[in-house]
């Protein structure tokens, strides 16, 4: 008898345990364990958020962790890394990740108004998640380039671009952002303003 419940026991003890998730509060500290980076091991979370991008109500992680001289951004599922991105303050990893609510689904907003030497070269890439093969995948993206130096400007694209990118921005809020060099982790980014470059 005793040896059946022994059994038994170790069997029980065996089995995986599920780390799905339901509903809980959004910015609730996370408690699973920080997976390595596949550049080497980060520091602990310096944010964790978390998002349901499936419009079911099940949470995934969302953390911020410095990572060197710059920030690491994943999106987890238990130690599953399924988003990863890195930037710095460092000007040509200048870049932003946003939380973007669009008919309560989560999407990731990435938004990066590069400009350097009076050359612009601004993009945006909205990432959801798909639950058929488990990835997030970019579902719209835009770039638009100009040359100050040459008074090169697509005003007309500008403004599209100015228009789209603005509309998400309105209904997110920053993960992680080092555009111009400075962190923020809260709050809102500023919204694009097309007058100013066309203006000079």
């Amino acid at each position: 008898m005793k040896k059946g419940l022994l059994l038994i026991c170790l069997i029980l003890m065996l089995l995986p345990i599920s780390c799905g998730r339901g509903p809980e509060t959004p910015n609730e500290p996370a408690t699973s364990n920080e997976p390595e980076s596949s550049n080497g091991p980060t520091s602990a979370a310096l944010k964790t958020v978390r998002a349901d991008f499936a419009g079911n109500g099940y949470l995934f992680d969302v953390t911020v962790s410095e990572d060197g001289d710059g920030y690491r951004i994943r999106v987890l599922e238990c130690s599953e890394v399924l988003f990863e991105k890195r930037l710095s303050v460092f000007h040509p990893e200048w870049n932003s990740f946003s939380l973007c609510d669009i008919g309560g689904i989560g999407y990731i907003l990435e938004y990066n108004p590069y400009m350097a030497m009076g050359l612009g070269a601004y993009s945006y890439s909205l990432y959801g998640w798909s639950g058929e093969d488990r990835s997030f995948n970019i579902l719209d993206q835009g770039t638009v380039q100009f040359d100050l130096n040459k008074d090169q400007i697509p005003g007309v694209r500008l403004g599209e671009f100015e228009e789209k990118v603005n509309s998400y921005i309105a209904e997110s809020t920053v993960i992680i952002s080092t555009l111009d060099g400075e962190v923020l982790t809260s709050g809102k980014l500023k919204n694009m303003d097309a007058s100013s470059i066309i203006s000079g």
